[in-house]
């Protein structure tokens, strides 16, 4: 059983080792698994374990390391309201900072500085400064994060980001102060050596970068969020389920299993269930990928999500809510955002010895560069780089956001990817072997050849009329082909009545004209055989022709094949039958 909860207060993968370690000490090592992207903790645990003790046991111990825990959210609705709020914030502090560098480095580009800062460079400092703290203000929680984990005995990103700023601001600060001094003893060269070197839109531009970063993270969470949202909006909200003797409209989350769920032409399938009665047929494509409709009737199997297109039907339910097929896609996806691929536990490797390191190495290069050249402010100005240049922390980032991206950008292309693991592994595939129905194709069905031994045009008409009273999606086919050719204008006095549609066969139908009736048949051999009709023996072996062109073939050389089964899944039998005897005749 997996239970997933939100943490809050996570900036970077060190953040995700600090919630891990701190997780593991109440579940255990193996069965935790924590998402920076997502912002989530997943916990395995066994069936009969008690939920509230567990919550409560964890939030209690990740409270102690500095994070919130809390109740699963909805994620699409919480990431698209993070990146709206980054997206406020980056443009307030973009646009401040932009406004600092000139202030700060103009005369670099021919700006010439105003003389009262000529003449005063302390009020040139104190406007930069005034400019400097409301960013501090916009980006603060980069300070309250980081500094907080430092007394906590876990510097993280936010660390690094709230040391390089602040000793920044706190550097010029002490600049203004001895400035001011300066001014005060007309101390000249004391004055211009600090005129320059205030380091102000440093800090800011730390800040502001450091957003725009977070920022493209959380355009990464929403654009992936929404496509789980999309997947669950394919649900209903509700159906028509059978209660009290008749049928009437409720909610899904009312339906139980064992309801009898009823489905008219256009509706949507609401729970998984089985056939008992009428006919029809059904888009599946929303799970299996086939996009030509699957004919149903009593004993068949239906899905949630799918689309009812013609007939009507009704079904037992057998799955509802969580247990339905899409909704277990739908955890599958996120599952797959929160696992980790092999190259990220590396980077949780590093991360949790990252932090001091690249504190080490700063506290080091501002040593070596005071001894060897006696120059404050060039040990200060590498000390400060050393650690801005790490703040990205790039490893730790790129993977599960690569991940989370494109588990996303799958799912909206209709591939459902199980883990990260399986992801990684794909690039190393050489041959991919696939259904060529729906999956390779348009699923669009069309008229490519016609054999006719009698008049086509005649012949496209009967069909026409046949055809246009069922909603089949090789009846449509049929129809655009015979209009095209202008069979519907040459009707006459030709009508067809008494459709009986023959489940996986075809069609028949009564075609009056002039009085006379006739019967007319559409579909397969087996079907002009339970009529009584035998095929004439020049026109079977064009259908024998014609047909074998459109079966499944193997159109690649098997010479190594890797087939990565987590990320992909054979829906059909008659597939998995093809694809078992031409792998037998391969091997």
């Amino acid at each position: 059983m997996k239970k997933r909860y939100t943490v809050k207060g996570m900036s970077c993968a060190a953040c995700v080792a600090h919630v891990e370690h701190s997780a593991e000490r109440i579940c255990g090592k193996g069965n935790i698994s924590v998402s920076l992207l997502t912002n989530s903790l997943t916990v395995t645990t066994d069936d009969g374990a008690d939920e509230e003790k567990l919550y409560l046991s964890l939030k209690k111990e990740l409270k102690k390391a500095g994070y919130t825990l809390e109740r699963e959210e909805k994620r699409g609705e919480q990431a698209d309201s993070e990146y709206k709020k980054g997206i406020k914030k980056l443009i307030a502090s973009a646009v401040i900072t932009v406004i600092l560098m000139t202030v700060a480095m103009g005369h670099m580009i021919g700006i010439p500085t105003p003389r009262l800062f000529t003449e005063h460079p302390y009020l040139f400092a104190l406007l930069q400064l005034a400019l400097t703290v409301p960013v501090i203000v916009i980006n603060f929680k980069f300070f309250k994060n980081g500094i907080s984990a430092i007394f906590r005995g876990a510097p993280n990103m936010d660390s690094l980001i709230a040391i390089g700023s602040g000793a920044s601001t706190v550097y010029g600060a002490v600049a203004i102060g001895i400035m001011i001094y300066a001014e005060i003893t007309q101390n000249t060269a004391l004055l211009d050596a600090y005129r320059h070197n205030l380091y102000f839109e440093g800090a800011a531009m730390i800040l502001t970068l450091v957003s725009l970063g977070k920022t493209l993270e959380g355009k990464a969470k929403s654009n992936a969020a929404s496509a789980v949202k999309a997947l669950s909006e394919m649900m209903p909200e509700s159906a028509s389920v059978l209660r009290d003797g008749k049928f009437c409209e409720i909610p899904i989350s009312e339906i139980e299993i064992g309801d009898t769920v009823e489905l008219r032409a256009g509706d949507t399938v609401a729970v998984d269930g089985v056939v008992i009665e009428g006919f029809g047929s059904m888009d599946e494509s929303a799970l299996s990928g086939e996009s030509i409709p699957v004919e149903k009737t009593a004993g068949d199997s239906v899905s949630a999500a799918c689309t009812f297109t013609s007939g009507y039907i009704k079904i037992i339910a057998e799955r509802v809510g969580e247990q339905t097929a899409l909704l277990r896609i739908i955890r599958l996806l996120e599952d797959a955002a929160a696992s980790k691929a092999p190259i990220a536990r590396i980077a949780d490797k590093v991360s949790s010895v990252f932090v001091p390191a690249v504190i080490a190495i700063s506290v080091l290069t501002a040593v070596i560069w005071m001894i060897t050249t006696q120059d404050v402010n060039m040990a200060f100005q590498c000390a400060v780089s050393v650690l801005v240049i790490s703040c990205p922390c790039a490893l730790g980032l790129a993977t599960p956001t690569a991940v989370m991206v494109g588990t996303g950008r799958g799912a909206r292309l209709g591939i459902l990817i199980r883990s990260a693991e399986a992801l990684e592994n794909l690039h190393s595939i050489k041959y991919f072997l696939t259904d060529k129905t729906g999956t390779v194709t348009e699923g669009n069905p069309v008229v490519t050849d016609v054999v006719a031994y009698c008049d086509k045009k005649r012949l496209f008409t009967v069909a026409y009329l046949a055809e246009s009273m069922s909603s089949h999606p090789l009846a449509a086919a049929i129809c655009r082909a015979a209009a095209e050719r202008g069979a519907d204008e040459i009707g006459g006095e030709m009508l067809a009545s008494d459709l009986k549609i023959l489940v996986g066969k075809g069609i028949k139908a009564t075609i009056t004209e002039n009085g006379n009736s006739n019967i007319c048949l559409i579909g397969t051999p087996e079907l002009f055989s339970d009529e009584g009709v035998l095929l004439r023996n020049r026109l079977f072996p064009s259908f024998v022709r014609l047909r074998k062109r459109a079966e499944p073939r193997l159109s690649v050389r098997l010479v190594r094949m890797r087939l990565v089964l987590s990320v992909f899944s054979i829906k059909s039998a008659p597939t998995a039958v093809w694809l078992s005897q031409s792998l037998k005749k391969c091997v």
